[in-house]
């Protein structure tokens, strides 16, 4: 009986190493990346009245941030959360930024580039660039390409949950 006990615990133990080696181990399910900014915490060096900083994160494209007419300027989001984030999407009006830069950070004091231009043209900006962990993730005035201050209908952030 004992002898018996032993065949089966070791032809079960066989059957899941064989099982694991043939097959591998089975996959953990991930977050796909998605817009992850919309309604969050918003904030801005400045505002007109009426633009603020919140409705470049509403996803209506009849609202937009207005920032003061000098630079530099900036704009930022909370996602709440820590985030794996690889792509912002700018939706520009026609005051634009000619130079700026796109800001990640864990805590809103300490900030790194993940992209930067001197050359902006208004309009679309689809930025991607390595996945990057932060909380916060800041557009970054640097010069106007107008007299007027920035404007941006939407910031659309894209990234997956990062616990």
């Amino acid at each position: 009986m004992f002898m018996k006990k032993r065949i089966v615990t070791l032809a079960a133990a066989l059957t899941v190493l064989v099982s694991c080696t043939m097959f591998g181990r089975p996959a953990l399910a991930s977050e796909e990346p998605h817009s992850v900014a919309v309604n969050k915490p918003a904030f801005a060096s400045s505002a007109e009245e009426g633009f603020t900083a919140a409705n470049a994160f509403d996803s209506d494209a009849a609202t937009r941030w207005s920032s003061s007419y000098s630079d530099p300027q900036w704009i930022f989001i909370d996602l709440v959360g820590n985030y794996l984030v690889s792509e912002v999407k700018l939706n520009w009006e026609a005051a634009y930024a000619k130079a700026y830069k796109i800001q990640v950070s864990r805590d809103a004091v300490h900030w790194t580039d993940v992209y930067s231009t001197a050359t902006g043209d208004g309009g679309i900006d689809d930025i991607t660039f390595s996945p990057t962990n932060a909380q916060f993730v800041r557009v970054y005035g640097i010069q106007r390409a107008t007299s007027w201050g920035y404007s941006l209908y939407n910031v659309d952030v894209i990234g997956a949950a990062n616990p």
